[in-house]
């Protein structure tokens, strides 16, 4: 059974806007799962269909008006929200040049006071800028915390902070330990993977003179080098100028 094309272009719009409202849905489900599962694997591939689906968005503005009573959606969720994680991630890389240059500014204007102050009068200017310092974070941080603040919002606060920090700590531990099983690997395994890729590599330049006559040039650094040799081919890939020359040969995959 064929199935016809739709001529009916209000049919095809509602279908068309009913698959964008479940795309948006489905995006605001998965940006509230990467907030909040803390399992670094988890999260690596959450990430990954997230930032594929924000390329997605490449539409014109249209009326959803009769599908958004039907998902009982309001015209803001219309709206491809930004990801909480690239907030946190860019708010995370401005304090810590805020952080970075506030200290070459205390160094330089202590440096500045040595050259017209006394040794005593500096200590104590650098004693009081330091006292300042802690005093400014300590109200900047009291004032972030709203008196009508209820209880459950603190708490609420308060887990979405640990939850940060068990997430940094799990993606901490997931780097470390890829590269500890990258270098185990490597000293285990890496001699015998090393033999057995010279010699599929001898054995390309083998069949290339046995096909041609004479040795090919090594692939250069613009096509990858050697990596091309043991690329997965298709097989009008593999069927080349060289292989034409004896059709009854069977070339292997890694042929170029």
């Amino acid at each position: 059974m064929h199935l016809r094309p739709q001529k009916d272009l209000l049919q095809v719009f509602q279908t068309l806007a009913t698959f964008y409202l479940r795309y948006l849905k489905i995006f605001r489900a998965l940006e509230e799962v990467y907030d909040q599962i803390v399992h670094p694997q988890k999260r690596c591939v959450v990430h990954q269909v997230l930032e594929g689906i924000v390329e997605l968005e490449y539409t014109e503005f249209h009326y959803f008006d009769d599908i958004l009573q039907d998902f009982k959606m309001t015209p803001e969720d219309l709206e491809v929200p930004i990801p909480r994680y690239f907030v946190r991630e860019k708010m995370r890389a401005l304090k810590e040049r805020e952080k970075m240059l506030c200290q070459e500014h205390k160094i330089l204007s202590v440096l500045l006071f040595v050259k017209s102050k006394s040794f005593h009068e500096c200590v104590v200017l650098y004693i009081s800028s330091a006292i300042l310092d802690q005093t400014h974070s300590k109200f900047s941080f009291s004032s972030a915390l709203f008196p009508d603040t209820s209880p459950a919002q603190l708490h609420a606060q308060q887990v979405e902070s640990r939850r940060q920090c068990v997430q940094e700590g799990h993606e901490a531990e997931y780097q470390k330990a890829l590269v500890n099983i990258k270098e185990s690997v490597r000293s285990v395994n890496g001699h015998d993977i090393k033999e057995s890729l010279q010699e599929q590599i001898r054995q390309w330049f083998i069949e290339c003179r046995d096909a041609t006559g004479k040795f090919p040039d090594f692939p250069s650094p613009e096509v990858e080098g050697s990596a091309c040799i043991f690329a997965q081919k298709t097989p009008g890939q593999v069927i080349n100028p060289i292989s034409l020359l004896h059709p009854s040969r069977d070339y292997p995959s890694y042929f170029c």
